[in-house]
């Protein structure tokens, strides 16, 4: 019974180091080969200006708002690093 379950272990491992060498080979080979058809679909360049600071503004002003809140309630993970 002992020798059965050890056979199967074994089996079942070799399986999953056999499948996991597949898997490398697939996914380097297909990393050598991809590259080759690029050139059917060329990655898009947006032609947008460069937007403007308001929406960092506004990041900025809610980050700031939520460290007032938690400085104002009694939350220890907030204060952790001041």
């Amino acid at each position: 019974m002992l020798i059965q379950g050890l056979l199967l272990l074994v089996a079942g491992m070799g399986i999953v180091l056999v499948f996991l060498l597949l898997l490398i080979f697939v996914v380097t080979m297909s990393a050598r080969v991809i590259p080759r058809f690029n050139h059917f679909l060329p990655d898009v360049v947006s032609k947008q200006p460069v937007s403007d600071p308001a929406p960092n503004v506004a990041i900025a002003v809610a980050i700031a708002a939520a460290r007032q809140r938690a400085d104002s309630m009694f939350c220890p993970v907030a204060s952790v690093n001041r």
